[in-house]
C-alpha cells in the first residue's frame, strides 16, 4: 500500500464527522417535519420545503384565525431554532474536518522549506 501513514485511520476519523453531521442534521430535519405536521392540523400552511409561512400582523377576524396564528408563530420559532441547530452543526463539523486537516498538512513553512531546499539540488541548466 502506499500513501501515507495512518491514511486508513484519517479518512475513517473524517468519514465518522461527516456521518455524525448527517445523523445531527437528520434529527433536526425529522423533528422539524413531526413539528410541521402537527401545526398542520390547526390549519398552518407549511411550505413544501418546511419553510413557515408568513404570519401577518393586526388582531385575528375570529377564533379559527387567532389559533392558526398562533400556532404559525410557534412554528416559525421551532423552524428558527432547528436551523441555528443545522447552522450550529455544521460549523462545529467544518471545525473538526479543519482540526483534521491540520494534523495532516504541514506547516506553511515548513513546505516553504523542503521547496527551497529541493530546488537547490536541482542541477542548474544552461541556455
Amino acid at each position: 500500500m502506499t500513501g501515507m501513514p495512518g491514511q486508513h485511520g484519517l479518512i475513517g476519523r473524517a468519514a465518522g464527522i461527516i456521518s455524525g453531521l448527517a445523523a445531527e442534521l437528520a434529527v433536526i430535519k425529522n423533528a422539524l417535519e413531526e413539528q410541521a405536521y402537527a401545526v398542520s392540523r390547526y390549519g398552518v400552511n407549511i411550505g413544501t420545503d418546511g419553510r413557515p409561512p408568513p404570519v401577518t400582523g393586526g388582531p385575528a377576524a375570529d377564533a379559527a384565525t387567532a389559533s392558526e396564528r398562533y400556532w404559525a408563530l410557534a412554528y416559525r420559532q421551532l423552524y428558527d431554532q432547528a436551523m441555528a441547530a443545522a447552522h450550529q452543526a455544521k460549523q462545529q463539523a467544518t471545525r473538526q474536518l479543519m482540526e483534521l486537516y491540520t494534523t495532516v498538512e504541514p506547516p506553511r513553512q515548513a513546505l516553504d522549506t523542503q521547496t527551497a531546499t529541493s530546488r537547490e539540488s536541482l542541477p542548474m541548466s544552461y541556455p
